[in-house]
């Protein structure tokens, strides 16, 4: 998960289980990578897109890509 700051983010992930077959791995300086497997990536896009600059999806590249892509679909209209 994102940025150096990101203590809240990860005690509220640490809070809940919001997959079942979810794994939630502590990193360097209050950053966590949260790991699960899922038939499909389109459930998971908007609760991804909800936490903003304070995520980082690493895998797979499709979401990746296709949250980056809305991501500038978003701020279109405020540019």
């Amino acid at each position: 998960m994102g940025n150096e700051s990101d203590e809240p983010v990860v005690e509220r992930l640490q809070e809940s289980i919001w997959h079942p077959n979810q794994k939630l791995e502590d990193l360097k300086k209050g950053r966590a990578r949260l790991t699960m497997s899922l038939s499909s990536t389109l459930e998971i896009q908007s609760w991804v897109l909800s936490w903003g600059p304070k995520v980082k999806v690493i895998a797979p590249a499709s979401l990746a890509e296709s949250i980056a892509a809305r991501a500038r679909e978003l701020v279109k209209p405020y540019a």
